[in-house]
């Protein structure tokens, strides 16, 4: 089918009940493809319910908010409450790399155990590696080794990855904004009009969810879980071809 594959990715899985509440309802309704879960305190992802749908499952790696699984070190990350600093990622200077990669490490080993498989993709909270050059080669290095595409939310970490011979899509949509990012207009319009190839979708569906620290986009998420299970949505899907990160044509590793 000559038509443009999109994978519709939902992030934050585990944040709230009413997040992985609103996922579900999207997932099983053959809106969402896939989805990409937390793993670190206190977080809580419906493993089990997900494992029952055809979606694909990654891992959110995130430095930015809750507590590392790191017992100890990481003290350039983690405020006086133990929770990773806000927005310590921002700055491009020096840090400890190797504290860094145990985080890393820590989460993708506890996803093994959660869901008893590999993930099958990486992206991150807050999109933590493309702001910051030491994060990124560190992931890329590490979604290298296990075969799996790292998220590429513009073209110059998209060239960057490909350069190092990282799988990624060809195409990347989505965003978070003060107000709803994935109205049913801006849906339309924006996947009525993608280039061929892959592309990827992040949206953030859920029910309403309490305030959180560190985090804004609540109520928004109510918004995005209806403009995915309308009907106008399901009328512009069915132009495109959905996949998964297992099923979409990805190249092979550079």
């Amino acid at each position: 089918m000559n038509v443009p594959w999109v994978i519709i990715n939902a992030d934050d899985v585990g944040l709230s009940a009413e997040v992985d509440e609103g996922v579900l309802e999207v997932v099983r309704a053959g809106r969402v493809t896939s989805v990409s879960i937390f793993v670190n305190p206190p977080f809580r992802p419906p493993i089990g319910a997900l494992k029952d749908t055809p979606v694909s499952i990654g891992l959110h790696l995130n430095l930015a908010i809750g507590l590392p699984l790191s017992p100890s070190g990481l003290s350039a990350l983690r405020a006086q409450d133990g929770r990773f600093r806000p927005r310590w990622f921002q700055d491009d200077g020096e840090f400890d790399g190797d504290e860094i990669r145990d985080e890393l490490m820590r989460q993708l080993e506890a996803f093994q155990v959660l869901t008893g498989t590999m993930p099958t993709h990486l992206d991150t909270h807050k999109h933590v590696h493309a702001r910051n050059r030491h994060i990124l080669a560190m992931l890329a290095g590490i979604a290298k080794a296990l075969g799996v595409p790292l998220r590429a939310p513009d073209e110059v970490v998209r060239e960057t990855l490909r350069s190092w011979g990282v799988r990624v899509t060809d195409h990347f949509v989505g965003g978070v904004e003060p107000s709803p990012y994935w109205t049913e207009e801006r849906l339309a319009t924006v996947l009525g009009d993608l280039p061929l190839g892959v592309t990827e979708m992040m949206c953030h569906p859920g029910r309403i969810m309490p305030e959180m620290e560190g985090l804004r986009y609540t109520r928004q998420r109510d918004v995005e879980r209806q403009t995915l299970l309308s009907p106008r949505t399901a009328r512009v899907l069915g132009n495109l071809s959905l996949a998964t990160f297992v099923t979409a044509p990805l190249g092979g590793e550079g």
